[in-house]
């Protein structure tokens, strides 16, 4: 083709009118694209984008429940206030290293087990625990 278009001078112009015509018309969407509004792809992009802004705001607007939830749910409020009169009512000669704590709350939920005729298996089941768990604890 290039020897074509180097012996002959008409087809010289014809090749050159063509890549002009081609460039011509890729010119011409750059200069459409510039002048007209947005396309519905971006259009639809915009929406999501903005569909996703509100949607993370609501959720940010709602974390306050999660990070702070003894301002929401009354359950909370009571057992912090249980907490802090318990806090209030030890002093620290009393208070208890996290071992004897740990045996206590073991102790407690073996107590509450017998009392609910429940065994360590149903237990474990209803925990999701392993039953090995479970024994080592009490």
């Amino acid at each position: 083709m290039f020897d074509l278009i180097a012996k002959d001078n008409f087809m010289l112009g014809v090749y050159i009118l063509f890549t002009l015509f081609l460039f011509c018309l890729e010119f011409l969407v750059v200069l459409i694209k510039i002048g007209s509004k947005n396309s519905i792809d971006e259009d639809l992009e915009k929406a999501r984008e903005k569909l996703l802004r509100t949607k993370t705001q609501k959720t940010l607007d709602r974390s306050s429940i999660f990070f702070n939830p003894e301002e929401f749910v009354s359950s909370v409020q009571s057992a912090n206030s249980a907490i802090q009169k318990r806090l209030k009512s030890n002093n620290k000669t009393n208070t208890k290293s996290d071992v004897a704590i740990v045996r206590e709350l073991c102790a407690n939920l073996k107590q509450m087990r017998l009392n609910r005729n429940i065994s360590q298996t149903k237990l474990a089941e209803l925990s999701g625990l392993d039953q090995a768990a479970g024994i080592d604890q009490e």
